[in-house]
């Protein structure tokens, strides 16, 4: 089945190379040396999940296919792909070129385990099913916004029924859920549910707090916001808590604190 997919994959690739000559000489055969397919590949080693970039250092060719490993496929060069779980990936390239195609040799990329890391193992109850919903404290103070200097602004009492229902899911394969049960607390009251489904990135930064992106617009973990890739430094998590801190668009910040959802 392989060899099958392989050589369907080759006809494909060789099929446009057949119309250029066409176009470019009177006899429709292909002429040029086969394609000598070769790559180099870099992975982003600073956050999670890992994206890896792929460049084609390959003779004799113009036209290229990647297959990643993980049942995807890309063509073009350089090419980045984004690999969601831990492993090891056999990658291989197919280049097409006037003298034919040629296959690489296959080079495995390593992604590591996210769960590996102690704050992502507790954010996402790896140790469980992989997925941990979080909701607001209960208790007073479960929402703090500060000067940019720390400075305490206010501090909140005790939350209203349309806060502490919320449910903020986060998964090990980096997604989010966020689940209003009916209303969405905003600009001072309960307002239309902002129900949201989407993706982060976690960044454990050695040198510093880790770090909780929520990728594109509209997404928000405790308050909502307006905030593209809204980012929040992950203070504190473990089996019963989670503190995290994200700037406003006015330069103040917020420490919302949440508990596992019962």
């Amino acid at each position: 089945m392989k060899n099958i997919l392989r050589l369907a994959l080759l006809s494909l690739l060789a099929a446009p190379l057949l119309t250029a000559c066409e176009i470019e000489g009177d006899d429709n055969q292909l002429e040029g040396p086969v394609p000598q397919a070769s790559f180099t590949f870099q992975a982003n080693t600073t956050e999670f999940p890992t994206v890896v970039t792929f460049t084609s250092t390959s003779q004799d060719g113009f036209l290229y296919q990647w297959n990643f490993g993980d049942n995807t496929r890309a063509s073009g060069s350089p090419v980045q792909h984004t690999y969601t779980r831990p492993g090891a990936y056999p990658v291989e390239l197919i280049v097409a070129g006037r003298g034919g195609t040629g296959i690489s040799a296959r080079q495995t990329v390593t992604v590591p385990d996210a769960c590996a890391n102690a704050t992502f193992d507790k954010l996402v109850g790896c140790a469980g099913s992989g997925t941990r919903v979080w909701a607001f404290s209960s208790e007073p103070g479960a929402i703090v916004r500060q000067t940019a200097g720390g400075a305490v602004l206010s501090t909140s009492a005790a939350l209203p029924a349309c806060q502490l229902d919320d449910q903020f899911s986060l998964s090990n394969g980096f997604t989010i859920n966020y689940e209003s049960a009916g209303q969405t607390y905003q600009s001072g009251a309960c307002g239309t549910s902002r129900n949201h489904s989407g993706s982060f990135v976690f960044r454990p930064n050695s040198g510093g707090s880790p770090q909780l992106v929520l990728t594109g617009k509209g997404a928000f973990i405790g308050l909502p916001d307006s905030v593209v890739n809204k980012t929040y430094d992950i203070l504190e998590a473990t089996d019963t808590r989670l503190r995290l801190r994200g700037t406003n668009p006015d330069g103040t910040s917020t420490i919302v604190t949440l508990a596992p959802y019962d």
